[in-house]
């Protein structure tokens, strides 16, 4: 016991060095880091009396292979039960994300980022791009100068790029050193879905959706889907059911245009098909089960497909019967968004999450204004459509890169990310303080009553937290299992969109991961294909009339084959082949599964 005490002396001593060096050098330390100095400090001595207290001393050796220090010492669980928190003494890792929109910037004196930073010791300085991020990415690829943390979207060749150049840390070789208690929370799926061919695994998946995770109250969601003006159909007395058939969806825009109808002094167009004129058009080929698989299991190309054509002709009536316009084809997400929130658009057919707070402003500031999933029509057959699901394989992949200088606290950084209390911290914010557990539904979490306040209050409030937008990391399943029942008129909107829809949402996980080798000729002529399409797809959709659009369908697909979209195929399907031998499955089309 005296000794416990002498080392509690010990380090209200240090700590109170600790602040009074601080003080001495305020006039030239910033406020901002004098505060992070002095919270940093408190954390390493609140750490040191947790170890104290257990009687567990660490030493601070650097490793054989010059990977830093790691105080517990290679695999030993700290006393706080998870080796994540052996070493929580202040480090600074540097984070490239490749999502170019995304501006956070780690900031201590937010509520949340300033907890993270106390409970993991770890400051995140965050790089994003002002320019084109894939191009930065690739210029720190070819000048070897990536950042520690690298996050990039699972679609990237870059990420077998990365890896295959020796420019990443295999995890599993990090988790065994460091903490191997981390495998007791990462789905085996994960591990094995993104394990490269040299047998190790490099890329973590954030915002994934695995097998061993699901449980009875994990839904699969979709971002598939229609929103109409409800309250414009209820004017017009059209019915809902109307939009379950092709025919009846473009009776219905008709009678919007027949009625040259107006809000605020806006003119209402009757369809929008999303960003660019072309996002709805993918949504549209999951109402009609245009398939991703053929019948003996190979990979389609749906762009061949008869189902393909016939969403096509059905865009094209509509643009012909003059239910959107040309227009549609250059607005970007900003610009439907503004249209949604200003009650502009009819039907719109695209991301549903990208437009839910576009559709909730307009109704509160106009109750009598409001938007409600409906549909999805189906082909001519009645097919039942399957819907491409919000990335199972997750949406990006953070790799820690092979000359970071402290490996060590990145994979613990995932580790802690990954723990439930990580994932709480990023989804909801600090206990007692955003959030509290709900007596009324057990496990599920609801705002504190003054944090309520402040949200509806201050629609940027979570952000000026500092938490909820934060999604590297993310474990869908485990947030599922604890997201708050709504209550708002805004949650009750989002979680009725997603849940509508979610009916017609299939796993496509096979389907996923399918990236060409980047500097292939596989991949050259995928890149130009692409491009040939994406001018040859408004041709289609405003061609004069169904046998016109037809011809150009017929012309643009033997251009495919010339520029040799089959060696395409064929290098895909021997990446899907792999990925269904991986899940045990000899076809992965719903349509293909008797």
């Amino acid at each position: 016991m005296f000794m416990k005490f002498n080392k509690y002396v010990s380090i209200v001593i240090c700590l109170l060095l600790a602040v009074a060096l601080a003080a001495c050098g305020g006039s030239n330390t910033p406020p901002a880091t004098e505060a992070a100095t002095t919270a940093a400090a408190a954390t390493t001595a609140a750490a040191a009396a947790d170890a104290a207290d257990s009687d567990t001393d660490a030493d601070a050796d650097a490793d054989a292979d010059g990977s830093g220090s790691d105080a517990g010492g290679a695999g030993g669980a700290s006393a706080s039960g998870q080796s994540w928190a052996n070493d929580t003494s202040p480090v600074t890792l540097s984070m490239y994300v490749t999502e170019g929109w995304w501006s956070k910037v780690w900031d201590v004196e937010k509520p949340v980022d300033g907890h993270i930073t106390n409970r993991t010791g770890v400051t995140l300085d965050i790089w994003t791009s002002s320019g084109d991020a894939w191009d930065k990415l690739n210029a720190m690829i070819a000048s070897d100068t990536l950042p520690d943390i690298i996050v990039l979207g699972i679609w990237a060749a870059q990420i077998k790029q990365i890896s295959s150049l020796g420019m990443a840390y295999p995890l599993d070789d990090l988790i065994d050193a460091h903490c191997p208690d981390f495998n007791d929370i990462i789905a085996p799926q994960m591990r094995k879905w993104y394990t490269e061919d040299d047998g190790k695994w490099y890329a973590f998946a954030g915002f994934g959706t695995w097998e061993e995770d699901i449980t009875d109250e994990t839904k699969i969601y979709t971002n598939s889907g229609m929103q109409v003006r409800a309250d414009i159909c209820e004017a017009l007395g059209i019915d809902m059911a109307e939009f379950t058939t092709k025919r009846g969806t473009l009776d219905a825009l008709k009678k919007v245009k027949e009625a040259n109808y107006e809000y605020n002094g806006l003119q209402v167009t009757p369809l929008n098909i999303g960003m660019n004129g072309t996002s709805g058009f993918s949504k549209i080929l999951d109402f009609f089960d245009v398939p991703q698989e053929d019948e003996s299991g190979k990979i389609a190309d749906r762009r061949f497909q008869p189902g393909y054509l016939e969403a096509l002709q059905w865009v094209n009536e509509a643009y012909n019967e003059g239910l959107f316009s040309e227009e549609n084809f250059t607005f970007d997400r900003m610009a439907v968004g503004e249209r949604m929130s200003n009650g502009s658009i009819f039907l719109l057919i695209d991301q549903i999450s990208d437009f839910k707070g576009e559709a909730m402003n307009l109704n509160e500031a106009d109750p009598d204004a409001y938007f409600k999933p409906c549909g999805p029509f189906v082909n001519d057959n009645g097919d039942r459509p399957h819907m491409t699901p919000r990335a199972l394989a997750g949406w990006t992949v953070a790799m820690i890169n092979s000359k970071a200088e402290h490996p060590d606290r990145c994979i613990n950084f995932f580790y802690w990310s990954y723990t439930e209390e990580g994932q709480m911290t990023y989804s909801y914010g600090l206990e007692d303080i955003h959030w509290e557990w709900d007596p009324d539904f057990p496990g599920h979490v609801r705002r504190t009553a003054a944090w309520e306040e402040e949200v509806l209050a201050n629609s940027s409030a979570t952000s000026d937290a500092g938490f909820s937008d934060f999604w590297w990391f993310y474990n869908i399943p485990l947030l599922q299992s604890h997201d708050r029942k709504p209550t708002t008129p805004r949650d009750k909107w989002s979680e009725e969109i997603d849940d509508y829809f979610a009916e017609w949402a299939y796993n496509d996980l096979a389907f996923n991961s399918i990236v060409l080798e980047g500097g292939s000729d596989e991949a050259a002529i995928n890149a130009e294909a692409n491009t040939y399409w994406d001018n040859q797809l408004p041709l289609m959709m405003c061609a004069s009339s169904a046998e016109e659009c037809e011809r150009i369908w017929l012309e643009s697909l033997e251009e495919l084959r010339s520029m040799g979209i089959d060696q395409v195929i064929d290098a895909r399907d021997v990446i899907f082949q792999r990925n269904k031998q991986i899940l045990g499955q000899e076809f992965a089309y719903p349509s293909n599964i008797k």
